[in-house]
């Protein structure tokens, strides 16, 4: 399977997991470039949900990985970690992670959760 297969794959995979949880969202970036404008590489699935819960934007910024998603992750837990129900954020991360084949997001999230008791 080439590249631009799995990525289409992933993104239905992606669409069927916020559908599921009825979360209004839309797919931006290269791929909806592709779809509304012409072809352009892209190597990954970048979306947007409206307004989202605070547990729901950490899984999404945990599955996003980059060091700026890190700090955000942090803030909110130090802001809103008490709202949020960390074994569904948990369940839901690790159905996204399953997506990369990579649980590294777990493990860090839990020592954030850990330093500011947390979850």
């Amino acid at each position: 399977m080439d590249g631009s297969n799995r990525l289409l794959d992933a993104a239905q995979e992606i669409q069927r997991f916020c559908d599921s949880h009825r979360w209004r969202f839309c797919f931006i970036g290269g791929l909806a470039v592709q779809h509304w404008g012409g072809a352009r590489l892209t190597r990954d699935a970048d979306l947007t949900i409206r307004l989202a819960s605070p547990g729901a934007l950490v899984v999404f910024k945990v599955f996003a990985d980059r060091p700026q998603d890190w700090l955000d992750i942090e803030s909110i837990i130090v802001k809103s970690g008490s709202k949020i129900d960390w074994r569904e954020v948990r369940s839901d991360l690790a159905t996204l992670l399953d997506l990369k084949s990579d649980r590294a997001g777990l493990v860090r999230l839990d020592g954030l959760l850990s330093r500011h008791s947390v979850g």
